[in-house]
């Protein structure tokens, strides 16, 4: 059981490295400077990074919640962005796959195997964009073939729960082909860590941060693009045992910071669940909000989703907005054994 000081140093040691983080990544003249784009953390840096498909969600459950890092048990997917996220049910193997629908008939498509190593869990993961092929002409707009760009990630990644607040690294190589003879690649890292329910004196709160994409310049031929990275706090806070809220501050390097919010309420088939725990069968409606787009409806800031517990078996499903395109449905599969 740790104690008060126990936790206010735990606290202290967060706040002065996310000041530092903070420091190094704003200031223009550090180590990092060459891996932020020009006008990083504004709307002005909009379009000016690589391997944009690192900002997608993963997870059907996090698509329909605005991108929320809340812990989960039967949620690996999520991992791929927050790799705390990945030990979610410790000592058990966990497996996932999600799949999504995008404009222009693109399919995101992701997959999740985690061993478990005690506490502890190492994982490989696999992102990938499908695009539909493109017909290739040439100057006197003959037909000369067709080309698929393709978008992939490979991330190997370990998790812990061995102390108080679980936390998670994981390490990725990601691959873009935009043309026959047009293509980047780089590698990056993913962290994050969490503060669950029942470590502060108010055992309903809880909070998370993760950075993501960091890494870096992407190279492509012979130019170096920034990565998308991105820093994210959040608070959870349990309103009973069966409904939590979360506040997001987002804060993207091609992107000015932005917040979120998002619900989540479980309704147990039988039993309620043990605290901090889902249902063993039951549902989960959720909805989020996001001030991150500029629709012409307040609608189109709103994602929402369903997932249905049924033992160690969880389906998810959600849609969500892409830009100003509309929504577009995402599903996953999570089972542990």
């Amino acid at each position: 059981m740790t104690t008060i000081g126990q936790r206010l140093s735990i606290l202290r040691k967060l706040l002065c490295s996310l000041i530092c983080l903070s420091a190094c990544l704003l200031n223009r003249h550090s180590l990092w400077a060459g891996f932020l784009p020009e006008g990083a953390f504004t709307n002005s840096a909009a379009g000016s990074t690589a391997a944009s498909f690192l900002k997608l969600p993963t997870s059907a459950r996090a698509a329909s919640l605005a991108d929320s890092i809340n812990y989960s048990a039967s949620d690996p997917a999520a991992g791929i962005q927050a790799p705390s996220l990945f030990n979610g049910a410790p000592e058990r193997h966990q497996f996932a796959l999600t799949s999504a629908l995008l404009p222009d008939n693109i399919v995101q498509a992701s997959a999740v195997y985690g061993y478990p190593i005690g506490a502890k869990k190492i994982v490989l993961a696999v992102h990938e964009i499908i695009q539909p092929a493109l017909t290739l002409y040439d100057a006197q707009v003959n037909r000369v073939g067709e080309f698929r760009p393709s978008d992939s990630a490979v991330m190997i990644a370990y998790a812990s729960q061995e102390s108080a607040c679980p936390w998670g690294i994981g390490l990725g190589y990601e691959y873009s082909r935009i043309g026959p003879n047009l293509s980047g690649s780089g590698v990056y890292a993913n962290l994050s860590g969490n503060i669950p329910f029942g470590y502060f004196n108010d055992p309903n709160l809880s909070l998370a941060a993760a950075i993501m994409n960091l890494g870096p310049a992407s190279q492509w031929a012979g130019r170096s693009v920034p990565l998308p990275l991105r820093g994210q706090i959040e608070m959870s806070y349990k309103m009973g045992d069966l409904m939590f809220l979360t506040l997001d501050l987002i804060t993207p390097a091609d992107h000015a910071p932005y917040g979120a919010a998002s619900i989540e309420w479980k309704l147990p088939f039988g039993e309620p669940p043990q605290p901090n725990e889902n249902p063993r069968s039951g549902l989960a409606v959720r909805l989020g909000a996001t001030s991150k787009t500029k629709p012409d409806s307040f609608a189109g800031r709103m994602s929402f989703g369903l997932g249905l517990y049924l033992g160690s078996l969880t389906l998810d499903a959600g849609v969500a907005p892409f830009g100003n395109f509309g929504f577009f449905p995402k599903v996953g599969i999570n089972f542990n054994f």
